[in-house]
């Protein structure tokens, strides 16, 4: 069964982060969506959590220390703060769009960014959690790459084996852009699915 946690898009539709907060593509694009979401779909919504835990894996959209406010996990200093309120091996958050994979054990601190757009793949091997190194893990996007390459991104966590892999997929971006532009939503958001930004 899917495991879901709620992102700053799904808490908008259900009227709990003010419209406002988002620019103005994004906003119309919340503004679509709620006009469609019908009473079953908001229901589902408002059974997911803004952060959940299975095993060894700790889920959430933005950061941990402050799941509500979204906040963007672009830097060491950021991750730090997610691991240290983190109470599993690994973190997986959203909300950047940008594979990345933060390492931390306490003292050493090391950000390895992953990007796989000169390929299908790239696989990390990670230490033994019980070598102390934490990692908060994010697998960049399905929907909307923005690290430069517009294909589908994804993340596979093995926690027996220690190893992640970020998979990249290419899918029908043109289709997509068709759909988005006969909803007369803003051009931007369509335009960004072939640049992947």
């Amino acid at each position: 069964q899917a495991v879901s946690v709620c992102g700053n898009h799904e808490w908008a539709c259900l009227g709990k982060l003010d419209v406002r907060w988002f620019n103005e593509a994004a906003r119309a694009a919340i503004l679509w969506t709620q006009d469609r979401l019908s009473f079953s779909d908001l229901d589902v919504l408002r059974r997911w959590p803004l952060t959940t835990t299975e095993e060894a894996v700790t889920l959430v959209h933005g950061s941990l220390s402050h799941p509500d406010r979204f906040e963007y996990l672009v830097d060491l200093a950021q991750a730090v703060d997610t691991v240290k309120a983190c109470r599993t091996a690994y973190c997986v958050v959203g909300h950047t769009h940008v594979p990345i994979v933060f390492e931390y054990n306490g003292s050493t601190r090391q950000m390895a960014r992953v990007l796989s757009s000169a390929g299908e793949l790239a696989q990390v091997c990670l230490a033994q959690p019980a070598d102390g190194m934490r990692y908060v893990i994010n697998p960049g996007s399905v929907g909307q790459p923005r690290d430069g390459d517009p294909r589908a991104s994804f993340a596979i966590l093995d926690t027996q084996a220690k190893m992640l892999t970020i998979r990249r997929v290419a899918y029908d971006i043109a289709g997509a852009q068709r759909k988005i532009r006969e909803a007369n939503l803003p051009e931007l958001l369509a335009w960004r699915l072939a640049v992947g930004r």
